[in-house]
C-alpha cells in the first residue's frame, strides 16, 4: 500500500493505512514526525480511540488539564472526545506511531483561548 504524507507547521503525518485504501480493517495507522521544540495542534476525535507509541524522542502528551511525559518505547491510549496534543521537548525530531480505532477519523481542532 502506498503511504500518504501531509506536512504541517509542526512536522508531518505519514498515513500508512487509512480509509482511502481498499479492503482495510476498521483501523488507521500513521507515523507522526514532530519537529524539534514543536507542539502539535490541540484536537479530539469524536468517533475513535487513538493509541500513541513513541518510537524516538521525548515528548509530553497533554490531555485536558493533565500532562504525561513519554519517551521512546512508551505508549498511551487516548479515549474518544478527549482533547489532546503533544510537545517535542528535544532538539531532534520525535517519531510517534498512531493507531486509530476507525478508518475515518473525525478530527476536530480545539481553539486555544
Amino acid at each position: 500500500m502506498k503511504s500518504k504524507e501531509r506536512k504541517t507547521s509542526w512536522g508531518a503525518m505519514e498515513w500508512l493505512l487509512d480509509g482511502g485504501q481498499a479492503k482495510v480493517p476498521d483501523i488507521s495507522v500513521a507515523k507522526m514526525r514532530l519537529n524539534p521544540k514543536s507542539i502539535s495542534e490541540n484536537h479530539y476525535h469524536k468517533n475513535c480511540y487513538e493509541f500513541l507509541m513513541v518510537e524516538q524522542g521525548n515528548i509530553v502528551l497533554f490531555m485536558g488539564e493533565n500532562s504525561y511525559p513519554l519517551k521512546a518505547g512508551q505508549s498511551f491510549l487516548i479515549a474518544p472526545d478527549c482533547n489532546h496534543f503533544v510537545e517535542n521537548l528535544g532538539n531532534n525530531f520525535a517519531e510517534i506511531i498512531l493507531i486509530f480505532s476507525s478508518r475515518q477519523r473525525n478530527y476536530t481542532p480545539v481553539a486555544v483561548s
